[in-house]
């Protein structure tokens, strides 16, 4: 994790975001749609002063054209399609 750059899909509240900024990550790029987690997430990322590590970026990637690697390593935690069925799948075909 040493500087890399980390991709958070469906973080939700940040844990692993958080967690990968504890274990070295030079960024992180959180990723979710629901307005709760992103709430939730930026108190998160205050209360553990990320700010300048964490990047709360709304974005549904279901619909996101991705032409090239964003980043170093990717991380997200599955089981997470209980509200649209197999949309965790989308995230492992990209």
């Amino acid at each position: 994790f040493e500087e890399c750059l980390v991709a958070d899909f469906g973080c939700g509240s940040g844990i692993f975001s958080i967690g990968s900024v504890m274990l070295g990550a030079g960024h992180v790029m959180s990723f979710d749609i629901d307005p709760n987690s992103l709430e939730i997430i930026e108190t998160n990322r205050e209360d553990f002063e990320m700010e300048d590590n964490i990047e709360i970026i709304n974005q549904d990637i279901e619909n996101w054209e991705i032409t090239r690697p964003i980043a170093d390593i990717t991380i997200m935690n599955p089981p997470f399609g209980t509200k649209k069925a197999g949309i965790d799948v989308k995230f492992v075909e990209r």
